[in-house]
């Protein structure tokens, strides 16, 4: 038997494992049987690595360019071994984050870079994002390609939480300065982002051995297994974004669609035994509880986001058509932030929420058409609940939404990944006439 790891020359499932319940389809047959639309193995294997590297960022490394960033230009220059495949087709919700890049490009040059190396590299970051999401919205169409990229996701977390554990790599904490407690993470990450990846990895473990498609009891009982470790692991990082992040998501399975009783009984016996253990390892959990405590009892702050964010917000009134520029806004922030807590040598900030960072790097120019490439992923994700992920997708961007209420992840990779898996999951199900893609030439 072939290792799951290995790499293989994929093509489209066969339409006789689409699940019972889905619509035939123009655009996914004429895919299916295009005899020239196999992804070749190299490209197949750094995708997988790619998406692997996910998790994987080293905020305290030595080299200048991120993990991530090393593999997804390696997957791009792959896509060029086979460019119809990889950019074969285009999505309205591409094309609305494509005006975003170039939006954010434009903003850039006119209003100037206050600091060259740091403006350059948020470009090459959100270009890169931009292709890898057109490339992996093509590639996530063949199923069982998009399966085994989204285990290697999973695998990327797990050894991302297990090397500090055997103590091949530095453990890394962040003590909570009202508790007293550590906040556990890895490779020196931000604990919030550690649990946003961590979330997704427990959704997707899920998701695979509890949705449309049947499994094995082995499969089912390792698939709560990582949960459970992964829960366990984002209760620890003492993030109450992640914490909420995760909530959300586990909530969406009780939006799964049920062909009969019995899977209505799953999907709710997945919400609530989920909320149950997410309940009970908070409760064991020192640094969770204390921090839950001592916000609701209003003793601690946003950290520091109850000044920024009214800063933030004045500083768009003041410029809403067009901002201040990319990087630009991280400087005027401080500059108007004299309440803020920074280190010594800070001179910027970030926004640490996604909308006031678009708000105020491009204004409406470059937040409308992003927030309509989030509006229909969010409308594909919904409708893909009759496909074979089920409600993989709309978990995964429930995660994603809310964390970023915390965070920002304009430029982060597995943000613009999951987008395009919402995306390609839309255009698998096959809905006859569903606008918002184009069809294969």
């Amino acid at each position: 038997m072939a290792s799951p790891l290995a790499p293989t020359a994929w093509e489209p499932a066969p339409p006789a494992t689409r699940p019972r319940g889905a619509r035939p389809t123009t655009l996914l047959t004429a895919v299916e049987d295009d005899a020239t639309s196999r992804v070749n193995p190299v490209l197949a294997f750094l995708f997988c690595v790619m998406i692997a590297s996910f998790p994987i960022e080293l905020p305290q490394r030595t080299f200048r360019w991120e993990v991530p960033t090393i593999t997804t230009s390696l997957f791009l220059a792959a896509t060029m071994l086979q460019p119809t495949v990889s950019f074969a087709r285009m999505h309205a919700g591409l094309l609305a984050l494509l005006t975003f890049v170039l939006v954010y490009a434009g903003s850039a040059l006119a209003h100037g870079w206050p600091d060259n190396m740091h403006v350059a590299q948020m470009l090459l970051f959100i270009v890169q994002a931009m292709l890898m999401a057109w490339a992996a919205f093509n590639l996530m169409q063949y199923d069982r390609l998009a399966r085994r990229a989204l285990w290697w996701y999973v695998a990327g977390c797990f050894i991302r939480t297990v090397l500090p554990m055997t103590g091949l790599v530095e453990h890394s904490g962040h003590v909570e300065g009202s508790t007293g407690a550590e906040r556990v993470s890895a490779f020196g990450q931000d604990p919030n982002y550690s649990a946003m990846l961590l979330s997704a990895a427990l959704l997707i473990s899920l998701g695979l051995n509890f949705g449309p498609r049947r499994v094995s009891n082995q499969s089912k009982l390792v698939g709560l297994g990582l949960a459970g470790f992964f829960a366990l692991a984002i209760v620890n990082t003492g993030s109450r974004g992640g914490l909420i992040a995760l909530v959300a998501g586990v909530g969406c399975f009780a939006l799964a669609k049920a062909r009969n009783p019995m899977d209505r009984i799953r999907s709710t016996g997945i919400v609530v035994v989920g909320l149950m253990a997410i309940t009970y390892f908070v409760m064991t959990s020192y640094v969770m509880r204390k921090r839950i405590e001592t916000t609701a009892s209003g003793e601690v702050s946003m950290a520091g986001r109850e000044v920024l964010f009214p800063n933030l917000w004045n500083m768009f009134l003041e410029k809403p058509l067009n901002g201040w520029g990319p990087v630009n806004n991280y400087y005027e922030v401080v500059v108007r932030g004299t309440e803020l807590v920074l280190r010594p040598e800070q001179v910027s900030k970030d926004p640490h929420n996604l909308f006031l960072e678009l708000l105020t790097s491009t204004g409406l120019l470059g937040t409308v058409p992003f927030v309509l490439a989030l509006a229909l992923c969010f409308r594909a994700a919904w409708r893909a609940r009759d496909g074979d992920y089920g409600v993989i997708p709309l978990a995964l961007m429930a995660v994603f939404l809310m964390a970023n209420v915390s965070l920002n992840q304009v430029a982060h990779k597995p943000f613009w990944f999951f987008m395009a898996f919402a995306l390609a999951t839309q255009v698998r199900l096959g809905r006859s006439g569903t606008p918002g893609f184009s069809q294969p030439s």
